[in-house]
């Protein structure tokens, strides 16, 4: 019951920062084209599949990736810079999509379209992660932009730690499955 009730204020709380939300896929998306037409180079084959000894080493590896993408990625790059001032989340997403679409350059059409469920999944969890930022961010620096009426900067802030928590419900869910497709992906490609 619990469970239903986080994701359910995890909605209502994106539905409340939908312009923020909208604002970050464009940021996001827009920029893996970007860093896709910036790179001028020749395709290059390498082997993706990985050759898993058991089940084991598949769920191991699956835990990895989304212990990596959950704290690394998101957390550490997405989500904390935005605390210090909360421009920093989507620069910083933006620098994120254009990498990944400057990696995307290079491969196959087809391995493109293979991995397109993935980076559809991790790039929506990055952006939740970017709503986080702008948010914690937003809370101590323009308290009033977020909340109604004179609220402290201290409470704001406080408010917006746990609507964060609220949010990263939602990006660890997301991150989760985009870590066994990716893994699957690995595998079965």
């Amino acid at each position: 019951m619990w469970l239903i009730e986080l994701f359910r204020k995890g909605i209502e709380l994106l539905s409340n920062r939908a312009m923020v939300f909208v604002i970050l896929n464009w940021v996001f998306f827009s920029s893996i084209s970007v860093g896709s037409l910036l790179v001028q180079a020749e395709r290059v084959t390498t082997p993706t599949s990985v050759e898993l000894k058991s089940f084991w080493e598949a769920a191991s590896l699956v835990g990895r990736v989304f212990v990596f993408n959950l704290f690394v990625s998101s957390f550490m790059v997405v989500t904390l810079p935005g605390i210090a001032f909360f421009a920093l989340s989507p620069l910083l997403l933006f620098v994120k999509g254009t990498l990944l679409g400057s990696s995307l350059a290079n491969m196959p059409s087809w391995r493109v379209l293979v991995i397109l469920p993935t980076l559809i999944l991790e790039g929506e969890a990055y952006v939740l992660a970017g709503v986080a930022g702008v948010n914690l961010g937003l809370s101590w620096l323009r308290p009033w932009w977020l909340y109604e009426g004179d609220i402290p900067r201290k409470e704001a802030f406080l408010k917006a730690w746990d609507e964060c928590g609220h949010i990263y419900s939602w990006v660890t869910m997301i991150l989760f499955l985009a870590a066994v497709m990716e893994v699957a992906t690995i595998i079965f490609s």
